[in-house]
């Protein structure tokens, strides 16, 4: 399933819960956004430290330097949609029962 911007959830959310709804998509969307900013960063300083004439392998040697290591391949092969949906997974809230009871 590839992840969306939160704010395709807006109609779907109650009035009541509508500015909390925004700020938490706000937030994701600012994470996101920064995930994939460093990620381009960080691939623009692995080109750089790359001679002319590279080829995979040599990217290869000089990513497994990196954090992001997986997502400069993307990038490499021009696949931004999926460097978004990456970043998204990156931030996506982790489930959890909310007001549940030991009980229970």
């Amino acid at each position: 399933m590839a992840r969306t911007d939160p704010a395709v959830l807006f109609d779907e959310t109650p009035d009541e819960f509508a500015d909390w709804t925004r700020a938490v998509a706000a937030s994701l969307r600012e994470r996101h956004d920064a995930l994939v900013e460093g990620a381009v960063e960080e691939y623009g300083r692995v080109m750089a430290a790359l001679p002319a004439d590279h080829d995979r392998k040599d990217f290869a040697l000089e990513v497994a330097k990196t954090v992001h290591r997986g997502v400069l391949f993307l990038l490499r092969d021009e696949r931004r949609a999926a460097v978004s949906d990456w970043a998204w997974k990156q931030v996506e809230p982790r489930v959890e029962r909310p007001f549940r009871n030991a009980e229970e």
